[in-house]
């Protein structure tokens, strides 16, 4: 073999060697800058997270305790909401306030805030139930929740829990012996109320519960969930 060619190859497994260390360098300190940046997002994000948690935890606990006049009911019905989230894999701040807003719809009938509880978590299990994600059973809460509070369930707030959750409207069209486009029709003309459709949520609580209980859980069910276990480590 020629002397010029020992020098190209020498000279060209040496370069060669020489790129792909620095490759496997460059791979490795991007590896892992993309690893720290990855992480820094997801700690920033279960940090963001927390915190809308707790500040929602805390407005929560101020509404009840302007509700209930005590301290002693205010902290039985923070551990009402946070049972039922868990168990209804639901968004807390939407579990909250649609409690707060039954217990402010309902404060003249008299209503236990087992009652309460009940009706809130039946609510919350029919859009597990529906298959409703959780931006659209958060929004369909809020939705029946203001209906609640105003006396009467119509218009645009019965039409999105109709249209985001079958199985409430179906729930509540048995319970008052019509058909959904009965429901409709009766929402028209404001006969839907809290006092004829909350013996119908409180009482399908159980059945609802074990509707549920064999049921895949979802991806975004499984961020709510980690949402209220966190915050339950940290307060």
């Amino acid at each position: 073999m020629a002397r010029s060619d020992i020098h190209i190859r020498m000279f060209g497994d040496n370069r060669t060697s020489k790129m792909f260390n620095q490759f496997r360098k460059d791979a490795r300190s991007s590896s892992h800058a993309i690893n720290n940046l990855r992480n820094q997002i997801i700690a920033a994000f279960s940090v963001r997270e927390l915190v809308t948690a707790g500040d929602t935890f805390v407005n929560l606990q101020n509404r009840m305790g302007a509700l209930t006049g005590n301290a002693t009911d205010t902290a039985d019905a923070m551990a009402h909401m946070k049972r039922i989230a868990i168990e209804s894999r639901s968004d807390f701040s939407a579990v909250g306030d649609l409690f707060a807003k039954i217990t402010f719809a309902t404060k003249e009938m008299g209503l236990s805030q087992q009652e309460v509880a009940d009706a809130t978590q039946t609510v919350a299990n029919t859009f597990i139930i529906s298959g409703a994600s959780a931006i659209e059973a958060a929004n369909a809460s809020r939705q029946l929740a203001q209906g609640l509070a105003s006396g009467t369930l119509r218009g645009d707030e019965l039409n999105s829990v109709m249209e985001q959750n079958s199985a409430l409207a179906e729930l509540l069209a048995k319970g008052l012996g019509v058909s959904t486009g009965q429901l409709r029709e009766m929402g028209a003309a404001g006969k839907i109320t809290a006092e004829n459709i909350l013996p119908t949520l409180i009482s399908a609580t159980d059945e609802t519960n074990k509707t549920i209980a064999d049921m895949n859980m979802t991806i975004g069910q499984s961020i709510s969930l980690n949402t209220i276990y966190n915050l339950n480590r940290r307060i």
